[in-house]
């Protein structure tokens, strides 16, 4: 898939281990299997900087990680804590989500990978056609 300008989406940069899982997540989200959704998620969160980073801790040691390295803000790695937790609570307590609830996980999710894979490159070639000021 490209872009209006000939240019990469930013899901056909994704590595094939996020790309597995991300597409697992959509289709329990198409089948209506939501509580699947969070688990998944949580392995997205440590795909992302394992593949980025080269960081294999838990998905809290990943966020904070992928902070430090300036791939998400403050205020992402503290959304993203939150579908950890959901995730946590899911696998170990019981926790059942509502449709709701997992499309705002997946609208996490999906911030998390635009901002880690969008094609910097593209951005780049942007700054350097605008002309300089007089």
């Amino acid at each position: 898939m490209t872009t209006l300008d000939g240019g990469q989406y930013w899901c056909d940069l994704l590595p094939d281990s996020v790309t597995a899982m991300w597409t697992a997540a959509l289709g329990s989200m198409g089948s209506g299997r939501y509580t699947l959704i969070a688990p998944a998620a949580r392995t997205l969160i440590e795909r992302v900087a394992r593949d980025l980073l080269g960081e294999s801790g838990n998905p809290g040691e990943s966020l904070r990680a992928l902070k430090d390295a300036g791939f998400i803000t403050h205020r992402l790695r503290r959304q993203l804590q939150v579908v950890v937790e959901v995730g946590n609570a899911v696998l170990h307590r019981g926790l059942e989500l509502e449709e709701a609830e997992a499309r705002l996980i997946l609208g996490l999710i999906e911030t998390l990978l635009r901002v880690s894979y969008f094609p910097e490159a593209r951005v780049e070639a942007l700054r350097s056609a605008i002309p300089p000021r007089r």
